[in-house]
């Protein structure tokens, strides 16, 4: 029976299902904010991990040698970033001419370090000890409750493999944090410190003589490739950097109520704190 001149159908139902065919989407969980990381390096070999921070949704701008001596200008740019990223393609010796030692240890910019070169003794201070080169792929988790990792399900006292067996790691000979936090060292036979952070105004270790400007993380990587580490690994590296979930960016699949907009996620940033 057609409705009388002058009435209309209620529109309230057509609107509710259109609101439940949009509400009923793929809501994408992005890896928190994408950061202006500035990475350090002195080779384009390293252009895999940049390539997997971009991919990551991360601007990474890179010159080549670029920071091997600082000026105003370039202190300007790393006090800018969200996040500097020091990589393991670095002469050491480029980076203790004059000031730089502190210059370095004191920017405000959370700083993510993966050079044992530059860590030891005889050159930023971070741990006390020389180099330590051909480290095992094997480390042991000392703080399971680290940032580094969320999500992965380990506990202290786990064996993990972060490195690929082909990897050349390197790190130092400390093993101990200092005045840091040790979250992982190699295997047992070494101990040799693989991960440790400090916290803004920490002495690294007694007798250092320098201080972490903002957060600072050691976590020593491969020369040359981002596929030298295993699946965990990139878990690792990428929650160290401040994603807020493992590496990679979830999926859900969501019913929102027909009264809600589908959203974009985000959440407290982990990682590099």
């Amino acid at each position: 029976m057609l409705p009388a001149v002058g009435v209309q159908r209620p529109i309230q139902p057509l609107f509710c299902l259109l609101g439940a065919l949009i509400a009923f989407s793929v809501v994408i969980t992005p890896s928190a904010r994408a950061m202006d990381i500035v990475w350090v390096s002195q080779n384009a070999n390293d252009v895999s991990f940049r390539t997997a921070l971009t991919n990551a949704g991360h601007h990474v701008p890179w010159q080549d040698s670029r920071y091997e001596t600082l000026d105003a200008t370039k202190l300007a740019e790393l006090e800018a970033a969200d996040l500097v990223i020091v990589a393991r393609n670095t002469s050491s010796g480029n980076f203790t001419n004059g000031t730089e030692v502190s210059d370095w240890n004191g920017i405000t910019t959370r700083l993510l370090l993966s050079s044992a070169y530059l860590a030891r003794t005889e050159r930023w201070r971070w741990l006390n000890g020389g180099l330590q080169t051909g480290i095992t792929a094997q480390q042991v988790i000392v703080d399971a409750d680290d940032p580094a990792y969320a999500g992965l399900g380990v506990a202290n006292g786990t064996s993990t493999n972060a490195y690929a067996a082909s990897a050349v790691v390197d790190t130092t000979q400390a093993t101990g944090a200092g005045n840091g936090t040790l979250v992982a060292r190699a295997d047992a036979a070494s101990q040799r410190v693989m991960l440790a952070r400090w916290t803004a105004g920490t002495e690294f270790y007694a007798g250092s003589g320098q201080t972490a400007g903002a957060e600072r993380v050691y976590f020593p990587t491969d020369f040359g490739s981002y596929s030298n580490f295993t699946e965990f690994g990139k878990s690792v590296y990428h929650n160290l950097i401040g994603e807020e979930e493992p590496w990679f960016a979830k999926i859900n699949f969501q019913l929102e109520s027909a009264t809600t907009v589908p959203r974009v996620r985000g959440g407290r940033r982990r990682g590099v704190r």
